[in-house]
């Protein structure tokens, strides 16, 4: 039999911690960072990674050069809870996200 372990959703301070581990490689500056996490509420730490995997495959497809922006991590949240459809967001642990974009 298998064990379920459910871990809790991260908080503001984790979410930011998580931002910061999955722009790996990525110019992010603090401003950035706080915007993602007050856009990532109720998000799961695998929809933080890959909205962060998402973000960077933008700033790479726009030959972006500098900081990212929030440009890309808004169209990776769009692909992700709107283009991708409900199951995506369900999938990636995002159920309230979508309500805080709106």
């Amino acid at each position: 039999m298998d064990q379920a372990i459910e871990f809790p959703l991260p908080d503001d301070r984790g979410r930011g911690q998580l931002i910061r581990l999955y722009a790996c490689g990525l110019p992010v500056d603090e401003a950035l960072i706080d915007a993602v996490v007050r856009k990532t509420k109720n998000a799961s730490a695998a929809f933080i990674k890959e909205l962060m995997r998402r973000a960077a495959q933008y700033y790479i497809q726009n030959n972006c050069k500098g900081l990212l922006h929030l440009r890309e991590v808004d169209g990776a949240l769009e692909e992700m809870l709107f283009s991708g459809g409900s199951l995506n967001a369900s999938l990636l642990g995002a159920s309230g996200v979508a309500r805080e974009m709106a």
